[in-house]
């Protein structure tokens, strides 16, 4: 017989945890590409919101805590726009309706 596989959760910080669904849900918009104040991306404003409303986190937390909320707006939106995304295949006309 094997041994059991103990496995240990990386995640430890439990504050951030607690929060991370409502400041997702304030900045969210900035993660957006398409959104652009005169061009450069407002990732920027991930942080001064972050810091704004939770003034008693370390810099190490709201990095962490932007980090971690690119990862998830990119993996929910990538794979949304693959769920939609129509590949035609070999003799589809791109003019024909369906």
């Amino acid at each position: 017989m094997s041994s059991p596989v103990i496995v240990h959760d990386r995640r430890r910080d439990l504050e951030l945890r607690e929060v991370f669904d409502e400041v997702y849900a304030r900045v969210e918009g900035f993660f957006d590409p398409s959104r652009t104040w005169g061009g450069p991306p407002l990732m920027h404003w991930v942080y001064r919101v972050v810091r704004d409303s939770y003034p008693h986190l370390e810099a190490t937390q709201v990095h962490a805590l932007g980090a971690a909320m690119h990862r998830v707006y990119r993996a929910r939106h990538e794979r949304g726009a693959q769920a939609h995304a129509v590949t035609p295949t070999v003799g589809d006309s791109v003019n024909e309706p369906a």
